[in-house]
């Protein structure tokens, strides 16, 4: 009989901290981001360290009961100190994030990871870094399975030249994945279907025209002299000549 009434007890009071709130008073919403992969006990610690859950909570328990233990979805939540346990768990249960602001990215023709990864930055899109550290020699498997047939002209890690340059609209919070994935879809689009018409009258393969490309584009000054730097360089290798560009040495830096 006394294990029942103390059983009897805990529910209630379970059931009546599910209602309570820090204060009801502040109706003031916070922006406060999940990060990908949280446990439940990590998003009660960011809860609490912004006020919005009291220091002794049922957050965790509560949580598990609802099942969110299996996972909650990242991103951004508006809370507020008033939100009731109840009212924060099913935000979090229902994936309730607020959409992120979308930025407009152009990155230049020619330019280098490095130099994409720092227009990133400049824009505030995704982490710099971790872009830069999956494009160099970080590209996941799923990437490559989706893109084999790009993959299979890339000799190296890197997908320097492979990531198609042009103004896009990204979310400001999209991963580096996101990032890459869209540039790729770019790529595609335009320069595989034009690769597919060529490669049966051309002695290079995709990866080493990309290249040339890339080399006559940064030695010349003006887009009218592409025509002519091109000429100069194919007559150069069909001779077995070296290229003598600047542009090798300073890529080569």
């Amino acid at each position: 009989m006394g294990l029942v009434i103390s059983l009897a007890v805990i529910i209630v009071l379970f059931m009546a901290s599910l209602f309570q709130s820090t204060n009801p008073l502040d109706q003031t919403k916070y922006k406060i981001a999940i990060p990908r992969g949280a446990s439940t006990y990590a998003v009660q610690k960011i809860l609490q360290q912004k006020g919005i859950l009291k220091p002794v909570s049922s957050f965790s328990f509560a949580a598990r009961i609802l099942s969110l233990s299996r996972g909650i979805q990242a991103g951004d939540y508006l809370f507020s100190p008033s939100d009731n346990l109840f009212t924060i768990l099913m935000k979090l249960k229902r994936g309730e994030v607020v959409p992120s602001e979308q930025v407009e990215v152009t990155f230049p023709e020619g330019a280098s990871i490095y130099r994409m990864g720092e227009v990133l930055k400049k824009q505030g899109v995704s982490d710099p870094k971790k872009f830069k550290g999956l494009v160099k020699e970080g590209i996941t498997e799923p990437i490559r399975e989706k893109y084999w047939h790009i993959f299979k002209y890339i000799p190296s890690e890197s997908l320097e030249g492979y990531l198609y340059p042009d103004t896009y609209m990204f979310f400001s919070s999209a991963k580096a994945e996101d990032l890459v994935i869209r540039m790729l879809d770019r790529f595609d689009a335009v320069v595989m279907p034009y690769w597919s018409k060529v490669k049966k009258d051309t002695k290079y393969n995709l990866h080493e025209i990309l290249t040339l490309a890339s080399i006559i584009e940064k030695e010349a000054a003006n887009p009218a002299e592409r025509p002519i730097i091109s000429s100069v360089f194919h007559n150069r290798l069909d001779i077995k000549m070296a290229l003598d560009s600047c542009a090798t040495i300073k890529y080569a830096l």
